[in-house]
């Protein structure tokens, strides 16, 4: 009896400090949230900083700033129809979190352009890790089309492999739906979003394969045998995601369209493929990686970008076959897709040679 005694007041006192701290935590969160009841919030005017020791190709200090709109990179002008604007939104390869502040990709090719043409360029980015086209359509809807931006820059396709249109946590951030009492406390709970929005953090981070852990280190890994037959069977295996994709994808560019901004889309590139890394000699094929072995993750995130490439021509919206474009080079790369600060020059550059033509056909070269 004092056993059932002690128990129900173990029960009791903890219901009560669970009332008490959701209550306060309405009053104060100390832990921001990136999503509640069906809003994004973005994390406006901060500054973060990240001590890095381990991996080559970034700073040892690394100093990150959100502005006023919660991107990366300069306020909103107050005359921005004066400007070329573009907003480049896609997950952490976009973002560039562990890339010092005007070394990101998005900020060297706002400097790039600004530098070459006759009007004044506003370029931000919008990137955030582990964000795929479900979210994309949310940041859009509720951010980017109230700015009104010429273009919009999507980097695509990581985040959406092995993500279907019954991914509970994505579309229990769509107000189209309904759902089941576990989604409204998941919604509307204090506790549930820090507990759900740690959860998905730890999700992303573990989708990303490596993000900031180490030093890519290809020459001591271990190779794995090409199986060519298990490649395939693997690829049959993921057609209902990149079909779900594709349906994504092109609801995404069409929602664009109808805000009057202007997409463009870039392919995912890897460090993995089926060719030699530049850098160090080593077999980018067999090495071993995310999904066993460098070519069968190629592999797999091809056919996500081989969609990308097939909703474009479809939609006839420009393309930056980005994927293609990249060199498999180690030093611009610290992990199987992130960038380092070099490999971030390279990729502006690239993005910049096959953008001016677009923007080319509105703005005008300086002479």
């Amino acid at each position: 009896m004092n056993i059932l005694k002690d128990l129900l007041a173990f029960f009791i006192g903890l219901l009560i400090a669970i009332v008490i701290l959701e209550v306060g935590l309405r009053y104060y969160n100390p832990f921001p949230v990136r999503m509640k009841n069906d809003t994004l919030f973005l994390p406006v005017n901060r500054t973060f900083t990240f001590h890095n020791q381990h991996i080559p190709g970034l700073d040892t200090l690394i100093t990150v700033k959100n502005n006023h709109l919660g991107f990366r990179g300069p306020d909103l002008p107050v005359d921005l129809t004066n400007h070329l604007s573009v907003i480049a939104i896609g997950g952490s390869t976009t973002e560039c979190r562990f890339i010092s502040e005007g070394a990101d990709w998005v900020s060297l090719l706002s400097n790039n352009l600004n530098n070459k043409l006759d009007q004044p360029v506003w370029i931000n980015n919008a990137g955030l890790a582990g964000n795929s086209t479900f979210g994309h359509r949310i940041l859009m809807q509720q951010h980017v089309s109230k700015i009104q931006p010429d273009y919009a820059l999507f980097l695509v396709g990581i985040n959406e492999i092995l993500r279907a249109d019954d991914f509970n946590d994505d579309l229990a951030i769509q107000t189209n739906r309904t759902f089941s009492k576990q989604d409204w406390i998941k919604k509307n709970s204090e506790i549930a979003l820090i507990i759900n929005n740690i959860r998905r953090s730890i999700k992303a981070y573990t989708i990303e394969s490596g993000h900031g852990r180490k030093a890519l280190e290809l020459e001591s890994r271990t190779h794995n045998p090409i199986d060519y037959k298990e490649i395939s069977s693997t690829l049959r295996n993921h057609k209902t995601f990149t079909t779900s994709y594709k349906e994504r994808l092109t609801l995404l560019l069409q929602e664009t369209e109808e805000y009057e901004i202007k997409p463009i889309v870039m392919t995912q590139p890897l460090l993995y493929g089926t060719s030699l890394d530049e850098h160090t000699g080593v077999d980018l094929a067999t090495v071993s990686s995310r999904f066993e072995y460098g070519s069968r993750y190629w592999h797999i995130m091809e056919a996500y970008n081989e969609v990308t490439r097939t909703v474009c021509q479809e939609l006839n919206i420009p393309l930056i076959d980005l994927a293609c474009l990249m060199p498999k080079n180690s030093s611009y790369f610290y992990d199987s897709m992130h960038f380092t600060k070099k490999g971030a020059v390279k990729v502006s550059e690239l993005v910049e040679k096959e953008l001016m033509p677009i923007v080319s056909e509105q703005y005008v070269l300086v002479k």
